[in-house]
């Protein structure tokens, strides 16, 4: 624990920027107290009970299985996940705090990608840094980097495809396209959900041409293509053994979509229970609804207690996100459109697939945080375009002034402006 707390304390002091560099030592500083107090004492954060609890048991029983052949464990689907925290048990015994310090590194790199992510897209420093400062200061995304999910895991390991995904397009390598794929790959192991967002990548494998910074199909990237989604359905339904239709095409139809809602438990934080999809119609006029009901539950009128406060703290957050989304994708569309239909795409797909696998906004908390990443990239540009921003996080350039044409108008023999 502490030659690890060295390295990330190393590796924070070797970053260029001096705010970034505050930011994610901020961080730090307060994901490793929140997950001190989760371990140590009898505080529950958000999500450490359910989930978190069953993948640490799992988790144990895995490492029993490996070790001294005790029945049991699992490797199947979700519980992908709690075969890595079985693997920290392997090497460091039942110490659940190794796992939990593990998933706060992934957040601060998440924290880390995004300022990249902003910096290589619209090479804009004060927005980069307000990025990284939406990502240091979201709630949920400090809550639950401190217990055992797999949400910050798969939080970084999208948002790093995403950024090999956009050198790609600047630097026209495909060798960045591979390693973006093959990272999105490696997400999906644990959370099967996240293979879907692959159809972004190849989007624009077929669609775009990084040569010459255009759309334009390309018949030749078409076959690999294909035989990249079989063999990633072939690895995620036969031998990671996720629920997937034997026929892929079935998840686009309403009876897939009506078995995502129906058996779900009831309680308290449950909607839209009794709202399923019965013809393509059906699935066009929910759609909307759920994704309203999953972006912003609990609505104002349901707080009774002070979880729903802090539920609905953090829907008024993702507000503010989606106005500035909005604002901020105006101004760069023209310096980097490609950047800006990315991010849309990837929150969207989000949105939508989860919307409709989640029917109680507890649930909605946790998946909500995926989406943070692609809606911060875009976000911070239009929040860091008011001058409001300038005296907390200073900038060297001024992206905006930067975008005006000065013409320099000589006379004859060049001597005199």
């Amino acid at each position: 624990i502490a030659a690890s707390l060295l390295a990330c304390l190393l590796f924070i002091l070797r970053i260029e920027d001096p705010v970034l560099r505050y930011i994610i030592l901020a961080a730090l500083v307060v994901r490793v107290v929140l997950a001190m107090v989760q371990n140590f004492t009898p505080v529950d954060l958000p999500g450490a009970g359910a989930d978190a609890v069953s993948y640490e048991r799992v988790a144990w029983r895995n490492m029993q299985n490996w070790l001294y052949g005790i029945e049991g464990g699992s490797l199947s689907g979700a519980n992908m996940y709690a075969g890595w925290i079985a693997v920290f048990y392997v090497f460091f015994d039942r110490i659940v705090f190794i796992p939990k310090l593990i998933n706060v590194y992934f957040s601060l790199l998440a924290i880390y990608y995004l300022y990249q992510t902003v910096m290589l897209a619209f090479d804009y420093r004060k927005a980069a840094r307000v990025g990284a400062l939406i990502m240091a200061l979201l709630p949920t995304l400090n809550a639950y980097a401190a217990v055992l999910l797999r949400e910050s895991m798969i939080i970084f390991v999208c948002l790093f495809s995403f950024y090999l995904l956009l050198k790609w397009i600047k630097e026209a390598r495909f060798l960045y396209m591979i390693y973006a794929l093959a990272l999105l790959a490696f997400g999906g192991i644990f959370h099967g959900a996240i293979f879907l967002l692959i159809w972004v990548h190849l989007f624009f494998v077929l669609f775009y041409n990084p040569q010459e910074k255009r759309f334009g199909l390309k018949l030749a990237h078409l076959l690999p293509s294909l035989v990249i989604i079989a063999l990633s359905m072939w690895v995620y339904t036969d031998i990671l053994d996720y629920s997937v239709p034997a026929n892929i095409t079935d998840i686009f139809t309403p009876e897939f979509f009506r078995g995502q809602v129906e058996g779900k438990t009831t309680g308290r934080a449950s909607y839209l229970l009794d709202m399923v999809p019965y013809t393509y119609f059906d699935l066009f006029w929910q759609t909307p609804i759920r994704v309203i009901y999953f972006m912003f539950m609990p609505f104002p009128w349901l707080i009774e207690n002070l979880t729903d406060l802090f539920g609905f703290v953090d829907v008024a957050l993702y507000a503010v996100l989606i106005i500035f989304f909005v604002i901020g994708a105006f101004k760069v569309w023209k310096k980097n459109r490609e950047a800006v239909i990315i991010m849309f795409l990837a929150a969207v797909t989000l949105v939508v697939m989860f919307s409709w696998g989640t029917t109680n906004y507890g649930t909605a908390w946790r998946h909500r945080q995926k989406v943070a990443p692609f809606l911060a990239t875009i976000a911070a540009v239009g929040i860091s375009s008011s001058k409001r921003w300038e005296a907390l996080l200073p900038g060297e350039d001024d992206f905006f002034d930067g975008q005006q044409t000065i013409e320099v108008i000589t006379s004859r023999n060049g001597d005199q402006p």
